[in-house]
């Protein structure tokens, strides 16, 4: 139970086929946790085992994923395209969960700048926390580089949700190195919204660089990361690192047959 004093935050994500979306948000999740918020995550995408949350609270909407890397249409986990009533479930799920948390604090990771696909839910939430009193910051989180969009219609809409619904839009990056409109050429209608937060990841334990010696390749959640991972062991016997232990991270979702077959290749 939350204490009467601790500020509430509700973070809502949906990873479509890899996992770093829900890596950040867990990141956050947890870092607000530690700050003493009362936090909870609520995640649209296929579970993932072992996450971390901390002190942080954390709920399952019915699942949904990309059919394929085109990103085109989805699927729920038995490959099923979503119907009105699996949408609705979803819907229902995440407007009761946040009257159940009552957030002073909502965060949308990457919508309205992505996520396109779920409007269903996220407009009906984004209803209800406006008319919440007390009404809650709504806060966008949102990564680097977006998706390039060649009708700039889409762009000017993601621009005017911003500025109907919220109070701060806060991009992982920074500006010195990739500024967000490098990506998003409305940038400067929502300005006076955008702080920069730097890039968010996991905190662990540091060593010396180079210490190691290993050279590391990572896939992320691997769900189509086989080819980098095949092509990285291929190479290595032209590298200049070619006597060092190279180590492949295939992440979660490098499907089976891909996993050993790059073990064979491997050894």
């Amino acid at each position: 139970m939350s204490d009467a004093n601790q500020v509430r935050a509700m973070i809502w994500v949906q990873h479509l086929l890899g996992i770093g979306h829900l890596r950040r948000a867990v990141s956050i999740a947890r870092a607000l946790a530690d700050a003493d918020f009362d936090v909870l995550l609520v995640s649209g995408g296929m579970p993932l085992k072992g996450l971390y949350l901390g002190k942080a609270k954390f709920k399952q909407l019915p699942p949904l994923q990309a059919a394929d890397a085109t990103f085109t249409s989805l699927i729920d986990a038995g490959g099923r395209e979503p119907d009105n009533a699996f949408r609705a479930s979803r819907r229902n799920r995440l407007l009761a969960l946040y009257r159940e948390h009552r957030p002073h604090v909502l965060i949308t990771e990457m919508y309205p700048f992505g996520r396109r696909q779920f409007a269903s839910e996220m407009l009906p939430l984004l209803e209800v926390a406006h008319q919440s009193r007390p009404k809650p910051a709504i806060v966008a989180s949102v990564r680097d580089i977006l998706t390039e969009r060649r009708d700039p219609a889409r762009s000017r809409e993601m621009a005017q949700l911003a500025l109907r619904w919220y109070r701060a839009v806060l991009v992982h990056s920074d500006p010195e190195l990739i500024p967000f409109e490098t990506t998003f050429p409305e940038t400067a209608r929502i300005s006076h919204l955008i702080r920069y937060t730097g890039y968010v990841g996991a905190v662990g334990p540091g060593g010396p660089y180079g210490a190691s010696q290993e050279v590391i390749v990572s896939a992320g959640g691997g769900a189509v990361g086989a080819h980098l991972l095949q092509t990285a062991l291929e190479a290595r016997e032209l590298s200049v690192l070619a006597d060092k232990r190279w180590r492949l991270l295939a992440g979660p979702n490098l499907p089976r047959e891909w996993f050993n077959a790059l073990q064979r290749l491997a050894h």
